[in-house]
């Protein structure tokens, strides 16, 4: 690519560059989106090591939804006509707001050993893709920290241990309602033609975009040098 000897003529080398550019955005746009030997094993190791702090982070909020066992509903096709989609989607918006200031308050909290792990991956993804798409700084952490670590456990909090049963059938489903808007959110996204009906939550998305980059450029905001992390509980001792 930096030399132009191996092209006929300099519309072949900008089309190349172009070729690469649009192929590498591609990737970068689905980067640990699948279940590799990497994903799966760094999956573990953050519901080991993350215990203590996703509980922290997540449980008092998921319990008082399960409590409250709201009706959120806002696909059309899972309502009558007859209710209120305004009423709801004011709750959904506000309880997405409250977990939301839960998560985003949590970056210093977050085990350190895992942030010089994400630290790493955001530094790795940047030298590859950053020319090509800048927002990979913080789609190639919250691909981890979002859609591997926090959203996974709104959508199933016993298996997480946040709750001892599963969710009362509202609950569960405003968790996933939840979990789909904060997962929109650390994409960097918002709800288009493909899910029309989840449009009003764009107002959320736009406002707490740069929030949510904040928080990870804090999360991955650790030193250079090697540190010695405590390690909690339910990491050290076997369980």
């Amino acid at each position: 690519i930096g030399s132009n000897e191996s092209f006929h003529s300099v519309s072949d080398r900008e089309q190349t560059v172009r070729d690469m550019g649009k192929s590498l955005q591609g990737e970068a746009n689905l980067l640990f989106r699948g279940n590799s030997l990497l994903t799966q094993a760094l999956d573990f190791h953050m519901r080991r090591l993350g215990k203590e702090y996703l509980d922290e982070v997540l449980s008092e909020k998921i319990i008082e939804i399960n409590a409250l066992n709201p009706d959120c509903e806002v696909d059309p096709s899972r309502i009558s006509h007859s209710e209120d989609v305004s009423k709801n989607w004011n709750l959904l918006i506000s309880l997405t707001t409250d977990v939301w200031k839960s998560i985003s308050g949590s970056a210093t909290r977050c085990p350190g050993e895992l942030r010089q792990i994400l630290k790493y991956i955001r530094a790795v993804a940047e030298d590859r893709y950053g020319d090509f798409l800048r927002t990979v700084a913080y789609t190639s952490v919250s691909g981890f920290l979002f859609l591997r670590f926090f959203c996974p456990a709104l959508l199933n909090p016993k298996l997480f241990g946040l709750l001892r049963d599963h969710p009362q059938p509202k609950a569960q489903r405003t968790l996933t309602l939840i979990a789909k808007s904060l997962q929109a959110l650390a994409n960097l996204s918002n709800f288009g033609q493909k899910e029309a009906w989840m449009e009003p939550m764009n107002r959320f998305l736009t406002g707490h975009r740069q929030g949510v980059k904040d928080f990870i450029d804090e999360i991955c905001a650790v030193p250079a040098e090697r540190n010695t992390f405590a390690l909690p509980a339910s990491y050290s001792t076997p369980i």
